[in-house]
């Protein structure tokens, strides 16, 4: 007697198509990642005020979060 419903030859390919999706989902989810914790996040600001001195004028200021110094001490120690 053979077995009613969904053969095997149709079971294989649903798998495999499952297991393809579940892989590129966590690659989406690698690839992201990995692009959110390297990406240079960059922020104009301009600040006109009358305590600062004229000396200072065209001066930039740089902010490094401590999420970076993290990871390139991390890196640093690997050297």
């Amino acid at each position: 007697m053979k077995n009613a419903g969904i053969s095997r030859k149709k079971i294989v390919p649903i798998k495999r198509n499952i297991i393809l999706s579940m892989l590129q989902c966590v690659n989406i989810l690698v690839v992201w990642t990995v692009w959110g914790n390297t990406a240079l996040m960059v922020s104009t600001i301009s600040i006109s005020s009358s305590h600062i001195p004229a000396a200072f004028s065209g001066f930039r200021i740089v902010q490094i979060s401590d999420c970076i110094m993290l990871h390139l001490e991390k890196t640093m120690q690997n050297c």
